[in-house]
């Protein structure tokens, strides 16, 4: 099984040029905590997360140092500051890329390696796609329906006997 076989290519993007607004309205909007950040030719060139939002807000720690207390009222204010800047200013390297033709067990090992859930998938620094563990669980879970059908049978009852003890 290959990557493209099951990753995801309904993808929310921000471009470079957008405004932070935008793409922290976009993660809010699609409940989502980062997004990849593309180019106008659709070129990767980035990552742009919560993080990077609320990180540009933080006094750093030469700041704490060189005062003793902060108004944090104040610095919640700047948020519409940071707001305001380009996406290219606060997005960050978009990490390990992969190829869409690389097998799924090798992409899971990279990613195991490199202790990593997602990745961007990528082919001639375009962004095609997105892998997640997730994609590979249910790919995993589809095609072992596919072959041996649900029943209930003494496992799934002691695991629903188990949730029903241990969910309260």
């Amino acid at each position: 099984m290959l990557i493209d076989e099951i990753m995801n290519t309904e993808m929310k993007v921000a471009m470079s040029d957008s405004s932070v607004h935008e793409a922290a309205l976009s993660m809010y909007c699609n409940q989502i905590n980062s997004m990849p950040v593309v180019d106008t030719n659709d070129r990767l060139v980035g990552m742009i997360s919560e993080e990077n939002i609320l990180f540009a807000m933080y006094p750093g720690v030469n700041d704490f140092v060189a005062y003793e207390r902060f108004d944090f009222e104040v610095i919640e204010k700047g948020y519409t500051r940071v707001l305001n800047q380009q996406v290219a200013g606060l997005m960050h390297e978009p990490g390990l890329c992969l190829p869409p033709a690389m097998p799924v067990l090798q992409a899971v090992s990279l990613m195991y390696l490199n202790n990593i859930r997602k990745v961007l998938i990528t082919e001639e620094e375009k962004l095609v796609g997105i892998f997640t563990t997730g994609d590979v669980h249910r790919a995993l879970f589809e095609t072992g329906l596919a072959t041996r059908p649900f029943k209930r049978d003494k496992d799934t009852e002691r695991l629903s006997g188990w949730r029903g003890r241990h969910t309260h």
